[in-house]
């Protein structure tokens, strides 16, 4: 079982308990092999929100932002949850650290569109922040914001407030910038190395890849805190990565100002 398009056909049927029908709806998609799988049970004031329709919404919401938008080729899609990763044409502000071969460090904002068929989350955007020399996404829900896009009590898509939303996250994003700055200014130790291990869910067998990259990144917090970083943008996959990456960015630029969540 195999799920490699996020369009795929998707149905709501009626459930049945001993032949008789329930106050419940199954939410089936098809899978690569055209078989219909179970996605979730819901109740029957349900509204199945299409991965298509997420995405157009998305796209609406993007071309009347105040920046152009291109999609990164990374997306996740278990047959159940789907996540679309978008980042802005030309970054919001630029960082300068210590790193010998790119000191200056182009910050994107970023935002992944998620939606899903399981009722576990909704149909949002989530504001990120990436570091464009190495593609790196800085994955903090805390710290940059969640908007939930529908509203199920309205039944309406939240368009404008959305917008509204993806400018609170660029301010979000605007706000670490010293934060990242004065971790580039902070050296590296061992003590560091072992409280990141300890407080974020980086799995110990990636723990030798974070070594590897950091032989490539600038001796300093910073350096750590964009190796481990590139791990989970690059090396993890599907919700793991962006849940240990969340934890990742939590813990290097706590103290930075926390974002108003819209649930």
């Amino acid at each position: 079982m195999a799920f490699s398009d996020p369009f795929t056909e998707v149905r709501e049927s009626p459930v049945t308990v001993a032949n008789q029908e329930v106050s419940k709806t199954a939410i089936q998609v098809q899978d690569d092999d055209g078989e219909w799988k179970l996605a979730g049970i819901m109740s029957k004031d349900y509204h199945l929100i299409k991965n298509d329709v997420a995405r157009d919404v998305g796209s609406d919401i993007m071309s009347r932002s105040d920046y152009q938008w291109q999609e990164l080729p990374k997306r996740i899609w278990d047959g159940k949850r789907y996540v679309s990763y978008h980042v802005t044409n030309d970054p919001i502000t630029t960082i300068d650290t210590r790193h010998p071969e790119n000191p200056r460090r182009p910050i994107h904002l970023g935002m992944m569109m998620r939606n899903t068929y399981d009722g576990k989350g909704k149909f949002g955007l989530e504001i990120y922040a990436m570091d464009f020399i190495c593609s790196n996404q800085f994955v903090s829900r805390n710290l940059f914001g969640y908007f939930a896009i529908y509203h199920g009590e309205r039944q309406e898509f939240q368009i404008d407030d959305a917008i509204q939303q993806v400018t609170k996250g660029a301010g979000n994003v605007l706000a670490i910038a010293p934060r990242v700055q004065e971790l580039s200014a902070t050296p590296l130790t061992s003590d560091a190395i072992v409280k990141a291990a300890q407080e974020t869910k980086m799995p110990i067998s990636k723990w030798g890849e974070v070594i590897t990259r950091l032989a490539l990144e600038e001796s300093s917090m910073f350096g750590l805190y964009s190796a481990m970083t590139y791990i989970a943008s690059h090396k993890l996959v599907g919700f793991n990565a962006i849940n240990i990456g969340n934890t990742i960015t939590d813990h290097f630029l706590q103290g930075a100002p926390a974002a108003e969540v819209a649930e």
